[in-house]
C-alpha cells in the first residue's frame, strides 16, 4: 500500500472535494489447465486514488476610531471666584473574535483508505505435462490531502485626546482652573484556530 499525504500551509469556508478511483470487493481469479504445454495465468491488479482539497479563506478587519475632547475652562474679569473645571472626556472600545475551522474529518475520511482489503486472491493450476502455473496480482492506493490556509488579520486604531484651555485673567482672587482629562483605549484580540 503506498500512501502520499501532501500538506501545504499557505484558515472561512472550506471546500472538500473526494474522488475516488476504483472502488470495490477484492477479487478472486482462478485459471486451470489440463492439456500439456498450457501454462495457466491468474492476474489481478486494483488500485485506488483519493483526493481532498480544502481551501480556507479567513479574513478578520477591525477599524476602530475615536477621539476625546474636553472643554475649556476660562475665568475672567472676577473680584473672587472659586474653583473652575471642566469634566473628563473618555472613549473605551473593545473587541473580541475568535473563528475555529476544522478539516481533520476530511482529512482522515482519505487517509483511511478506499475500502480496499489489500489486493487480489489468484489461482492458478495445471494439470498437464510442461504446464506452469503463474499468478500475479497488485493493489496500489495513493491519497493525496492538499490544503491551503490564507489567513488576513487587519486590526486599525485611530485616536485623538485633546484636552481643553485652562486660563485666568483680570480677577483679584482666583481659585485653581483646570481642564479635564481625555482618554481614549482599544483593546483588540483575534484567536483563529485551524487544524487540518
Amino acid at each position: 500500500m503506498k500512501k502520499i499525504l501532501s500538506r501545504v500551509a499557505a484558515g472561512s469556508a472550506a471546500s472538500v472535494s473526494i474522488i475516488a478511483g476504483l472502488a470495490g470487493p477484492v477479487a478472486a481469479d482462478s485459471a486451470t489447465t489440463q492439456g500439456p504445454n498450457s501454462p495457466a495465468w491468474a492476474s489481478s491488479h486494483r488500485s485506488y486514488y483519493t483526493r481532498v482539497h480544502n481551501n480556507n479563506n479567513i479574513s478578520a478587519t477591525n477599524n476602530n476610531s475615536q477621539r476625546a475632547y474636553t472643554g475649556d475652562s476660562r475665568v475672567y474679569n472676577n473680584t473672587t471666584t472659586g474653583n473652575a473645571s471642566t469634566g473628563s472626556a473618555n472613549n473605551s472600545n473593545s473587541l473580541a473574535a475568535s473563528v475555529n475551522v476544522n478539516n481533520s474529518a476530511s482529512s482522515s475520511a482519505a487517509l483511511g483508505g478506499n475500502g480496499g482489503s489489500g489486493g487480489s486472491s489468484n489461482t492458478a493450476s495445471t494439470a498437464g505435462p510442461n504446464s506452469p502455473a503463474n499468478s500475479y496480482s497488485s493493489y496500489r492506493e495513493t491519497t493525496k490531502v492538499t490544503n491551503n490556509n490564507n489567513l488576513d488579520i487587519t486590526n486599525n486604531s485611530t485616536q485623538h485626546a485633546t484636552s481643553g484651555d485652562a486660563s485666568a485673567s483680570n480677577n483679584t482672587t482666583v481659585g485653581s482652573v483646570t481642564s479635564g482629562n481625555a482618554t481614549n483605549t482599544n483593546t483588540s484580540s483575534f484567536n483563529i484556530s485551524v487544524t487540518n
